[in-house]
């Protein structure tokens, strides 16, 4: 009965992989089925079918490799790394820059409201004042008092539109005081992105280690995208010189011209 079970089963055994698109062949291993195979060649065929040159430039190396020239793999090789240093560069970039953010939050902006981000140009201007100043100089009295002390980014700014618009220090009458009022409120920061580092100067230098480092980090990240620009770009114009003949051939139809293109590969 063992064998005779033993034996059933190495028959089911042998009708279920007669059913696997593979087959067992003793010389060559695993091999797939002809409807496989068949699929294959039809695929390789529409590929073979298209100009070396756009397989490349679509993606590198596709061009040679398809037509089995094997420094394809460089340009593969290449796409590869190059995608693998961007995604590294900008995660590590991000990363840093939300520690110089965090730490300008902790240690030196004024959190007299909800936290709100700036753009790269603020975090930057971190690095180089000390003290924003005040935005009010005076907060109980109507209107805006703007900073007056010019060693303050706020106090730098209303000190530039006073001399722009030629406004006597501490005249708020003046021709000119309006409009230099409403070039302070353009560009001295409100209440949301006040700051001062003066309590804290080493951790003013923390920040501008940190973003030094996210900067540099989003430039490699940068140069990367370049590189793989450049390599379509190669790998593109390697396999246009390895076609043997390239000819246009205008044909009119109906309506305008139809532009044919012939090529031939060079294996």
């Amino acid at each position: 009965m063992v064998l005779a079970g033993g034996a059933a089963t190495g028959v089911e055994g042998q009708r279920l992989l007669s059913e696997l698109p593979f087959t067992s062949e003793r010389s060559t291993g695993w091999s797939a089925s002809p409807e496989i195979a068949d699929i294959e060649a039809s695929l390789l065929g529409s590929l073979e079918a298209v100009p070396p040159p756009v397989l490349s430039l679509l993606l590198p190396g596709a061009g040679q490799l398809v037509h089995d020239q094997k420094r394809g793999w460089a340009y593969a090789t290449l796409e590869a790394v190059g995608w693998i240093f961007y995604v590294d560069r900008r995660r590590s970039a991000a990363s840093y820059r939300d520690r110089y953010r965090d730490l300008a939050w902790e240690t030196a902006r004024v959190q007299a409201v909800p936290r709100m981000e700036g753009d790269f140009t603020y975090y930057e201007r971190l690095t180089q004042w000390a003290r924003s100043g005040r935005f009010d100089g005076d907060p109980e009295s109507p209107g805006v008092q703007p900073e007056t002390d010019a060693s303050t980014f706020n106090g730098s700014i209303w000190d530039r539109a006073r001399r722009i618009y030629g406004v006597p220090s501490g005249d708020p009458d003046g021709p000119g005081y309006e409009p230099a009022l409403e070039y302070y409120g353009e560009r001295a920061y409100g209440e949301a992105f006040l700051w001062d580092w003066t309590e804290d100067p080493e951790a003013r230098e923390r920040f501008r280690s940190l973003i030094r480092t996210s900067d540099a980090r989003y430039r490699h990240a940068t140069l990367a995208l370049g590189l793989l620009f450049a390599n379509h770009l190669i790998s593109a114009a390697d396999a246009f010189v390895s076609v043997r003949g390239l000819s246009l051939e205008l044909a009119p139809v109906s309506v305008g011209t139809e532009i044919r293109v012939h090529w031939e590969w060079t294996p």
